[in-house]
């Protein structure tokens, strides 16, 4: 885990963003277009975590919505890296953040849940990662990404990971 506050705010993506596009959009015009990014070139987060998250996920997750939310992480990664590259995470924490996102949609909770599927998920996430050995830190902020990717509000701040996941699964489909 990060030593210092300011180290975890970068590492799992805490850094606050404008949820207002219109701000997004002023801030840097784009100088460059955007370039294809194969899959084959994405490192692929490979820590104990990451691998237990990916083992969970197969398991749990329909393969469709597997595969969706695999999609939701290359999209994601091409956004930040190409559009929004002061956005400071690290992939190991898109990775879980991609592959909880709709954790809260399947059958297993959802008859048994009264409140919604992101915010029943975001809870999921975060006793599952930390039964996996992540840091609360990380945790908490793929919980919170998850919680909020699907109000997309235009006021206020947002964590730059839960910006992204609102991003990336409109591409994701």
């Amino acid at each position: 885990m990060s030593e210092n506050r300011a180290a975890q705010v970068e590492e799992y993506g805490w850094t606050a963003v404008s949820c207002d596009p219109k701000q997004r959009a002023n801030t840097k015009p784009s100088t460059k277009p955007s370039v294809p990014q194969l899959v084959k070139d994405v490192p692929f987060p490979s820590t104990a975590v990451a691998l237990a998250a990916i083992e969970y996920a197969k398991a749990e997750l329909p393969t469709p919505t597997f595969n969706h939310s695999m999609r939701v992480f290359y999209y994601g990664l091409a956004i930040a890296r190409q559009h929004f590259p002061e956005w400071k995470f690290s992939d190991e924490t898109w990775l879980l953040t991609c592959l909880f996102h709709d954790i809260g949609t399947i059958p297993k909770y959802t008859p048994s849940v009264f409140m919604s599927f992101d915010l029943h998920g975001g809870l999921v996430a975060l006793d599952a990662l930390k039964q996996m050995g992540a840091p609360s830190p990380q945790a908490e902020s793929v919980a919170e990404a998850i919680i909020r990717h699907q109000d997309p509000v235009q006021t206020g701040t947002i964590h730059a990971v839960g910006l992204l996941i609102q991003l990336a699964t409109l591409f994701g489909g």
